[in-house]
């Protein structure tokens, strides 16, 4: 009874280590009406992108529900870049405008500085994301998917 109650907690763990290793590549986009979740996977030289509904009718807020795409890995990483890069322009616009003009609505206050120190924030960790390189150690994945697939 020992041993099967050890081997249902062995294959629970890998279980959680299988889904971990999924949803830590996952884009939570909760914050949206439905937000759909994506989830992103590297393949040798292809980026594949998954994307699915999550809660009640999503079919009523998006047009395209759920589906998957795969790119190359230079046109996923130059598409993102560009991305990041316009996003972070458009920000800086904005704050500039607000440094320079002051902030003038009376409905809500803004920390001019906090803003500041956030904008460089955001700007530094893109500048991080484009240096990191994955610390993926994929001996033990491959390991990890052989024994889900044996297991289960």
């Amino acid at each position: 009874m020992v041993d099967g109650a050890e081997n249902r907690d062995e294959r629970r763990e890998l279980h959680y280590q299988a889904m971990d290793w999924y949803q830590n590549r996952a884009l939570d986009m909760m914050y949206l009406i439905n937000g759909p979740l994506f989830h992103f996977w590297r393949t040798g030289e292809d980026v594949s992108v998954r994307w699915e509904p999550t809660g009640k009718n999503p079919e009523g807020v998006w047009s395209t529900r759920e589906g998957q795409f795969t790119v190359g890995v230079e046109q996923f990483r130059s598409s993102a870049y560009a991305f990041f890069s316009e996003v972070l322009g458009a920000m800086q616009e904005r704050v500039d405008a607000i440094q320079t003009r002051g902030w003038h609505r009376a409905d809500c206050k803004l920390d001019i500085p906090l803003l500041l120190k956030e904008q460089r924030q955001r700007t530094a960790g893109v500048e991080e994301l484009k240096e990191r390189r994955s610390e993926t150690d994929w001996g033990n994945i491959r390991s990890l998917t052989e024994r889900v697939s044996a297991e289960f």
